[in-house]
């Protein structure tokens, strides 16, 4: 009896650590008529997330949340044969172009208000900032460099 119980609890171990992993959460959907895009964001800024989706930083604000939301995607990547990135085009945004960011629990429009680019060790526009509701695009910049990066700010539409 013990040495069952002892064998399950083995391979119950063994399954939990050969299980594959979950695919990091969606918590949304990101549109950018201004560049034909829409895709998923997922949470987080790891590879995995950024190969096919837009991110979230964790630690800045969601939607609604009257804060800082940073969402950062890749300008080009080799994943799947394509090599541009969902932010590929984020250069082309004018003042005015919207954005609308879908989430389950409601929809959230921003318009572009001005663009920054800043040294990959600035991270200053990371900082969580509560007061007025602002999205941040990032991307790297320029393409295929990690030298900079190529930020595009939004303030939400009442």
């Amino acid at each position: 009896m013990l040495a069952e119980l002892a064998t399950s609890v083995f391979m119950a171990t063994q399954m939990a650590v050969y299980a594959p992993p979950r695919p990091p959460e969606r918590l949304g959907t990101l549109d950018i008529p201004a560049i034909h895009l829409s895709i998923p964001v997922r949470q987080g800024v790891s590879h995995r997330v950024l190969d096919d989706a837009v991110g979230h930083y964790p630690g800045t604000y969601l939607p609604g949340m009257g804060g800082r939301i940073v969402l950062p995607a890749h300008d080009v990547t080799p994943v799947r044969g394509m090599w541009h990135g969902p932010f590929y085009y984020i250069n082309r945004l004018r003042k005015g172009d919207r954005a609308t960011f879908h989430m389950p629990y409601g929809t959230y429009r921003y318009e572009v208000v001005r663009k920054k680019v800043l040294y990959y060790t600035n991270v200053s526009y990371l900082v969580p900032r509560l007061g007025h509701e602002q999205l941040v695009l990032a991307t790297c910049w320029p393409r295929h460099s990690r030298s900079h990066r190529y930020l595009v700010f939004l303030r939400r539409d009442k």
